[in-house]
């Protein structure tokens, strides 16, 4: 195994870990150390492991101003948008729900309204990929 390929197997130990920041490190060094061949395919891990922690990022920063103003609208889809993007489907449900939870009740505007659907839709799509995953978890635990 040449110290590109090496490299790259490090990096996606690290991503799978979710330590993307790391993991960029690793597959930067792994590029510096393929032939073109290799490092194509080291580039392409590269540029998954920045959006991955672009979007971590968005999730974060989306948190902390719905600890600043927890009625604040935006940061609660933005977050919901983020960890669905990142496979956090549970997360990205509640998120959705905190969301509906800070729209008014009685009385919505059309722009409110328009609000509402979509986020239900989110909320909606986001709670049926959950019950896929914990379906799936049941059937491996039953082959076990």
């Amino acid at each position: 195994m040449s110290s590109g390929t090496k490299l790259k197997v490090q990096g996606n130990a690290l991503f799978s870990a979710k330590n993307f920041k790391e993991a960029d490190k690793k597959y930067t060094q792994a590029i510096q150390a393929s032939d073109d061949s290799e490092a194509a395919d080291q580039r392409v891990g590269g540029a998954l492991c920045q959006l991955r922690r672009m979007y971590l990022d968005a999730s974060n920063d989306a948190k902390k101003a719905t600890l600043l103003d927890p009625a604040y609208l935006k940061a609660f889809v933005r977050v919901a948008t983020a960890e669905d993007a990142l496979g956090n489907y549970q997360e990205s449900t509640k998120n959705w729900q905190l969301a509906l939870n800070v729209l008014p009740k009685f009385n919505l505007t059309p722009r409110e309204q328009t609000q509402m659907v979509q986020y239900q839709a989110g909320l909606t799509t986001m709670a049926a990929e959950v019950v896929k995953i914990k379906i799936h978890l049941s059937l491996a635990r039953t082959r076990l």
